[in-house]
């Protein structure tokens, strides 16, 4: 009996260490790699067994999940869509810098705070002459604002420490961010010519995969919420269709964040399907608003979607500028 006990433990432990080794074999290093060290960021609190459990998950997710995509090629057209929301900005940003100008001053486009200052100091002044974009102007102060109090946060910040308890599905934003990429729910407002609607898609996807709705003021940073299918900013907060606030909000209230000087492997190996993205000019100001909704593991690249000039598929590799991704899990 002892005999055949010893036997069979001992066929067990071969079964087992063959079982891993092929299982070893099998791995991608490089993303496994990448896996280990988003959790180690982003969950530093956990324990050894939990950090390699979920190690585990997010890699069987990275190798095989349904958001995996394959060498999507690239629509010209959208990706021309894309950088129009650049374009946006900077007709305003460059008509602040010549209005001050005009005015006698000598200032550029990377001066915001003189710029942000002399704004608000002859505001009045600006608003009685019959010539002046003054939609422009109080835009541009409102962005700026944010940037003050954006600029103060770390570039990284971890918000929890638990694992994918929060209730967030990312699949089901993932499946909006597919079924409405190009097109408009008519349970949401519609800010298409009206500043924008790339954070207002985004906050529909987020809000679709969990994301509870927060708050009664619609200016509070701390408020996050769409109670109308109208234009009615009373029933609607700022930090759901403005790319800015939608920045500072989630900065204090997604998982984690981080800053990245631009899209490549590293943003690659921190976003997830369902994760948020904003671009940001070299001020500091976020001026457009993304979802992750896919990934080739093969090639490394992270896609997107979005709206204000609707885009899908667009590769967050190539941005060569500043990025803050959200991870919402």
């Amino acid at each position: 009996m002892k005999k055949r006990l010893i036997m069979f433990l001992s066929l067990f432990a071969l079964l087992a260490f063959c079982s891993m080794n092929t299982f070893a074999a099998e791995i991608d290093e490089e993303t496994w790699q990448g896996v280990s060290g988003y959790v180690n960021e982003v969950y530093p609190n956990l324990s050894e067994e939990d950090k390699q459990q979920l190690i585990k998950e997010l890699y069987e997710e990275r190798m095989n999940s349904a958001n995996q995509i394959t060498a999507i090629p690239q629509d010209e057209e959208q990706l021309d869509r894309v950088d129009e929301s650049y374009d946006d900005m900077m007709k305003e940003e460059n008509y602040i810098v010549n209005l001050i100008n005009n005015q006698g001053e000598n200032t550029s486009l990377d001066n915001w705070e003189f710029n942000l200052h002399y704004l608000k100091e002859h505001h009045d002044e600006l608003s009685n002459k019959s010539n002046i974009n003054m939609e422009y102007v109080d835009s541009y102060i409102q962005a700026y604002n944010i940037v003050q109090e954006c600029e103060k946060l770390p570039k990284s910040k971890v918000n929890t420490t638990t694992v994918l308890t929060n209730s967030y599905n990312h699949e089901q934003a993932v499946n909006y961010a597919n079924k409405w990429w190009n097109g408009h729910n008519p349970n949401y407002s519609n800010w298409d010519g009206h500043g924008g609607d790339c954070a207002n898609f985004v906050s529909q996807c987020l809000h679709a995969g969990g994301k509870p709705m927060n708050g009664t003021d619609r200016n509070s940073a701390s408020s996050w919420f769409s109670r109308t299918n109208k234009r009615d900013t009373s029933k609607l907060s700022d930090t759901w269709i403005d790319a800015g606030m939608f920045r500072w909000y989630w900065q204090d209230h997604a998982s984690s964040y981080k800053d990245f000087s631009r899209g490549g492997e590293e943003t690659y190996n921190y976003t997830w399907p369902g994760d948020a993205i904003s671009f940001v000019n070299n001020n500091g100001r976020a001026y457009h608003t993304l979802i992750c909704n896919g990934y080739d593991k093969n090639s490394k690249k992270t896609y997107m979607a979005s709206h204000s000039y609707a885009s899908n598929n667009r590769v967050l590799n190539d941005r060569d500028s500043r990025v803050i991704v959200y991870n919402m899990r």
